[in-house]
């Protein structure tokens, strides 16, 4: 409750009250609709209106005459006389006149917030303390509510900004990276300039890696989910992040021996494992513990009526704790903001914490992070589990046999479509291109030979890829499509534009990933 007595209720009448008087007084407080307790200055409740029944749960027979304690919740119950003693052996008046919110406990046990004004007045010899008392339940609730919505609503106007730019950047990175690989598959073996090439190519690579971050945070990364066991892929990929996080932390797994199965993309679960991993690990510079746990729980109503992105059910929990510095409370709602850390320049990006993010979300999961200073920090993964036994996945890719067909190439960027078409040519494919839509459907009413149809999802004019490639299909049924976008899968399909399933290219690609994605199309 608070660190001074709660005190509620009327003053007693007057000896030498009326009984109508008394009888308006007690009709008046049987009104109100905020609870009124009055007790002695013994703490005895001396009165308890209809409010306060209502409100604790008590009938007034039931509390006429006990201590107000059994009104508070511990440890202010037990300390409560105690400060009444005080006040009146010292007179220092530390709640009387002035309403603050407190702690009250029902009948039932249950604790709940309240408003509560308190005011005195003496009684011959004796004392009588007044209470007003005001369920807040429900405002903290909407306060909690909206605070929750304004997170999420500031959470998805970053990630609309940050998939916008990774798009544009994605074309940039796509114009350099080919032609930086034309530049090096030109140049003789032991040519002095491959020193300059290869770290332009890495850094092109990096740029790349960085906007898969964030479109990772912005939900619109290029997943590819399969049914997984979790333990299988923590005891898996552990031995990978004891090499990374070195001798002074222990590494401690409680893995549940019945743990669902999932269905996520396995790639993209380790960069969790490791990312979160990687940060347990700057939070214990000296040395500690980080433990993975998974087991089945159920998040049931009253969880997720506090944490309305999630929806009740069953998830496979994946935790994963240490025993580091902790988090200070003032900046723990911002953890998971692109560009947010709290290293030293250069020792990471910020984006770690919101491509775990991002990639929960887009996993239909829920994340929580708890964190005391000096205490540690527990991150909670739920991901809805998946029926059905663990598939296996092929690593052995097809082999790349160029084929003399053509290939219609529709980018809206000069500079893509021009390392595009260099690309599909030096793979023994002939070429033709157009800027949007309209010019492609032209190409195609003219030309009877074209086996493979390459087009950008989203296209200036009428026509957009998808619109483009139905058009393309009834004209030649036998026409193969591919797509390509800078927003990559998931947004494509939030969107209705594609379907599941549909060959895809994310941008920035290298030419092996293009090859490959030809050669499979054309068989």
């Amino acid at each position: 409750m608070s660190q001074c007595p709660i005190v509620h209720g009327e003053p007693k009448m007057h000896a030498t009250s009326s009984r109508p008087a008394q009888s308006l007084i007690d009709t008046v407080l049987d009104t109100i609709i905020d609870g009124v307790v009055v007790i002695n200055m013994r703490g005895e409740i001396q009165s308890f209106n209809q409010a306060c029944s209502k409100l604790f749960g008590y009938t007034p027979e039931e509390v006429i005459g006990q201590n107000v304690s059994m009104l508070m919740p511990e440890p202010y119950r037990s300390q409560h006389d105690g400060y009444l003693h005080h006040y009146h052996t010292t007179g220092e008046e530390r709640i009387i006149g002035i309403g603050r919110e407190v702690a009250a406990r029902r009948k039932d046990g249950s604790v709940f917030p309240i408003e509560l004004a308190v005011g005195s007045t003496h009684q011959q010899s004796d004392h009588a303390y007044v209470g007003i008392i005001r369920d807040v339940t429900e405002r903290k609730e909407g306060d909690k509510a909206r605070e929750l919505l304004r997170q999420a609503q500031k959470m998805e106007a970053i990630g609309q900004l940050t998939g916008g730019l990774a798009h544009d950047f994605n074309n940039l990175l796509a114009i350099i990276i080919g032609n930086l690989d034309f530049i090096d598959e030109r140049l003789a073996a032991h040519d002095p300039l491959r020193e300059f090439i290869r770290p332009a190519i890495d850094a092109a690579l990096h740029g790349s890696e960085l906007t898969r971050q964030l479109l990772a945070f912005s939900r619109k990364q290029s997943l590819q989910p399969k049914l997984i066991s979790v333990n299988g892929l923590v005891m898996h990929f552990s031995e990978l992040i004891r090499r990374t996080i070195g001798e002074r932390i222990e590494l401690h797994m409680s893995l549940s021996p019945d743990a669902w199965n999932v269905y996520a993309d396995p790639i993209q679960l380790e960069n969790v494992l490791l990312n979160l991993s990687v940060n347990a690990r700057d939070a214990m510079p000296e040395g500690g513990k980080i433990i993975y746990e998974t087991k089945n729980i159920v998040l049931d109503t009253d969880y997720t009526a506090q944490h309305p992105d999630v929806a009740a059910g069953n998830y496979l929990l994946l935790s994963v704790s240490d025993t580091g510095c902790g988090i200070n409370p003032d900046i723990l709602d911002k953890v998971f903001d692109p560009f947010f850390t709290t290293k030293e320049i250069g020792k990471g990006s910020g984006l770690g914490l919101s491509m775990v993010y991002g990639f929960v979300k887009q996993s239909a999961g829920h994340i929580k992070i708890y964190s005391e200073p000096s205490h540690g920090t527990t991150i909670r993964i739920y991901l809805p589990p998946a029926d059905g036994q663990i598939m296996t996945v092929p690593h052995d890719t097809p082999g790349i046999t160029p084929n003399l067909r053509k290939v219609l190439i529709v980018e809206d960027n000069p500079e893509v479509l021009k390392i595009t078409s260099s690309m599909v040519e030096s793979l023994g494919y002939h070429v033709v291109t157009a800027e949007h839509g309209e010019a492609a459907l032209t190409l195609l009413r003219h030309s009877s030979d074209i086996d493979l149809l390459l087009t950008d999802v989203m296209l200036p004019g009428p026509l957009n890829g998808p619109a483009l490639a139905k058009q393309a299909m009834l004209l030649r049924p036998a026409i193969k499509v591919i797509f390509n976008s800078g927003y990559a899968e998931h947004a494509i399909m939030e969107s209705g534009l594609l379907e599941e399933g549909v060959p895809l290219l994310s941008k920035p690609f290298r030419k092996a990933q293009l090859a490959q994605k030809i050669a499979e199309v054309l068989g």
